[in-house]
């Protein structure tokens, strides 16, 4: 059984996201399970972690890690993977999937998180939009950080009008697309870093063909897979010559100041 950790301050927004991640577990999990969906996945996670300098003495959290499958994405050792994830049943499928001597799956809303050891990295995939307060949830984050360690954000971009329009048809025909998405300019993103009191604010762009692969299973397979990892190498290509090109996405990264040494 999962344990659920969770003290009664969701709001409305937040409330209908859990809900819907509730009931879309299953097909969410179907992602992962895909092969050339997973390629994609992982090529999203590898890309916005690429500036984090993971170490294999580091304690990682995952903030909405879903079903848990960046345990297999991460190619890079490390000490101890905790993901959050407020979706009971996503969180059923992590346990299930992904568990071991090394990776631990809580059930919990961010907000009521509060370990008593700090981390050397957080990131999260897609998360940060689906709150409502990104100060105050910013400064909770934060708090999880030992000095000096590293935040990591993936997140929705605006810049890109055609990506735009492609969302606003997902919309219309993909019951498991939160209506309520949030999207991001780089300046926008890093100004919420910056306000939480991070240091070395930076942005790039990320996912340009390989990010519809990663969030829709396409048929049949022998097709879409040659053309996913058609569509990661160029990702790649482009990502190692631009960081500035505007892709599905902008990753923010921020370092937590080595002065605060008050959480520690």
């Amino acid at each position: 059984m999962v344990e659920v950790k969770f003290d009664e301050n969701l709001s409305k927004h937040e409330q209908k996201d859990m809900e819907l991640f509730n009931s879309i577990s299953r097909k969410y999990l179907n992602k992962d399970l895909s092969i050339h969906s997973s390629l994609a996945r992982k090529e999203r996670l590898m890309s916005s972690l690429q500036y984090a300098n993971i170490q294999k003495t580091d304690r990682i959290l995952e903030i909405g890690c879903g079903a848990g499958f960046s345990v297999k994405y991460l190619d890079i050792p490390y000490s101890e993977y905790v993901g959050v994830d407020y979706s009971e049943g996503l969180i059923d499928y992590a346990i299930r999937y992904n568990s071991s001597e090394k990776a631990k799956f809580i059930c919990a809303n961010i907000r009521d998180f509060k370990p008593e050891e700090k981390f050397d990295l957080v990131f999260m995939i897609g998360v940060l939009h689906h709150f409502d307060d990104f100060e105050v949830i910013m400064e909770h984050i934060v708090d999880l950080l030992k000095p000096g360690a590293v935040l990591i954000a993936n997140e929705p971009q605006s810049s890109n009008k055609i990506v735009q329009l492609l969302r606003q048809f997902r919309t219309k025909f993909d019951k498991g697309y939160s209506e309520d998405q949030i999207q991001f300019l780089p300046h926008e993103l890093e100004k919420i870093f910056q306000k939480s009191g991070m240091e070395k604010v930076q942005t790039f762009s990320q996912g340009y063909f390989s990010t519809p692969f990663a969030e829709v299973i396409l048929k049949p397979t022998w097709l879409f897979y040659p053309i996913t990892k058609v569509s990661i190498f160029f990702d790649q290509l482009i990502q190692k010559n631009s960081k500035n090109i505007m892709g599905w996405n902008v990753v923010g990264l921020g370092v937590k100041s080595i002065k605060d040494k008050t959480n520690d």
